[in-house]
């Protein structure tokens, strides 16, 4: 279930949300962007993703630690759809990306990141 792959992502338009804080934030962020998105009508084209700003693993660490990670979630979406200060519509750049899928419940995927930012 978390095997590492390189895709192509191409470049989508997205609905997002952005936090500073630690981590653990993403399991409260993602329902509701989620609940959002989908009470004013967007239609999903795939599944969220997690941008990580920060570049290294001890990066990371460190930024959760202080509680300073810039969290940045979204979801694909068809067409833009009304935004807030919180939530905004953009085009997430197509790139050459790791992927990695988690499947269970969000307090237990830490391994997963490890494993992800190990490799990268």
């Amino acid at each position: 279930m978390d095997e590492i792959t390189i895709v192509e992502v191409p470049t989508q338009k997205v609905i997002r949300m952005c936090k500073q804080g630690k981590y653990e934030l993403i399991a409260q962020m993602l329902p509701k962007l989620y609940e959002f998105a989908a009470s004013h009508g967007a239609e999903f084209t795939g599944p969220p993703v997690f941008v990580c700003h920060e570049r290294t693993v001890d990066d990371v660490m460190k930024a959760d630690q202080e509680g300073k990670a810039d969290i940045e979630i979204a979801f694909p979406i068809i067409q833009e759809i009304e935004e807030t200060e919180e939530i905004k519509c953009y085009e997430l750049q197509g790139s050459t990306m790791a992927k990695i899928i988690h499947k269970g419940p969000y307090e237990k995927c830490a391994p997963t990141y490890e494993k992800l930012f190990l490799w990268i």
